[in-house]
């Protein structure tokens, strides 16, 4: 590793070739999907825990296919005037098609798959219609990442396969948008997207995006490194220093590592060594050497 690694504000074309990893993040290759939000192998133990009458996995199992409403007609589109993120309307489809995606891995009923697919398919019209994006689509961009890699583990329809990539294509498009691109919670939940979306369709490049940063807008974006090395502070706390940031952004992150971890990347036992000067576009000092 080395002891003093490129920052944006010397070099950012070299910060941002998807060749220049010095904390050795990068994927070798992809395992078979799913590889998001869970594998093959945890699945199979859940079947397990299941078939066992491991009492915690039968209820959330008995949970989760209740969530999935097979018995209701798939929610109607709710066009509230305003741009598809925070929990708009593309939402309820993605979360839905999320639950029957993993019902389905879990149970082999295909009316699980199915519905999953209609619902998919119904976020994928309603996102090529969207005409303004704000980059707060995160959720929705973990959602549909999430259930496209559980339906792919096994096998769409060609039609179907394009069209679900294509809408992951447009919310890491949306995403761009984000007006938030140095130290905060807002650049790390927007980054936990786009690292979702990069596993499920294999993409490198906005892997080591999302990790290193890089330029778009003329601007430039922080990555999850910059925030293991300057965000959390000596004392452990989120810069932002409230209970609930730090819990969230602490939790973003650890989804970030599963899946890297789901790709062959360990990151658990890391060390992350402080960056103790202006990468450039900084909100804090926090490690800052005070003034002698």
């Amino acid at each position: 590793m080395y002891s003093d690694p490129i920052t944006p504000r010397a070099f950012p074309e070299i910060l941002s070739s998807i060749d220049y990893d010095p904390f050795k993040v990068m994927p070798v290759r992809f395992p078979p999907a799913p590889r998001v939000f869970t594998t093959s192998a945890q699945i199979q133990r859940a079947i397990k825990r299941i078939k066992d009458g491991i009492p915690a996995d039968v209820e959330g199992q008995r949970q989760l296919i209740a969530s999935c409403r097979l018995d209701e007609p798939i929610p109607p589109y709710e066009d509230k005037g305003g741009p598809p993120d925070w929990g708009g309307p593309l939402l309820p489809w993605l979360n839905l098609a999320l639950r029957n995606a993993l019902a389905y891995s879990l149970t082999g009923n295909k009316q699980h798959r199915q519905r999953a697919v209609e619902a998919m398919r119904l976020a994928a019209d309603g996102a090529s219609k969207v005409t303004k994006w704000t980059g707060h689509e995160h959720n929705e961009a973990i959602a549909a990442a999430r259930a496209y890699d559980l339906l792919a583990s096994d096998g769409l329809e060609p039609d179907d396969d394009n069209a679900f990539r294509n809408m992951l294509w447009l919310f890491h498009y949306g995403l761009d948008f984000l007006d938030h691109r140095s130290c905060n919670n807002h650049n790390v939940m927007n980054a936990t997207g786009r690292l979702a979306i990069a596993v499920a369709l294999g993409h490198r490049q906005w892997i080591h995006d999302s990790f290193y940063g890089y330029m778009s807008q003329s601007r430039w974006r922080y990555g999850l490194i910059h925030t293991m090395r300057h965000d959390f502070l000596a004392d452990g706390m989120q810069w932002e220093g409230t209970i609930g940031y730090h819990q969230l952004v602490l939790g973003l992150v650890c989804e970030c590592f599963k899946m890297m971890e789901h790709c062959g990347v360990s990151l658990w036992h890391r060390e992350w060594t402080q960056t103790m000067k202006d990468e450039g576009f900084d909100e804090h000092r926090g490690w800052e050497r005070p003034a002698l």
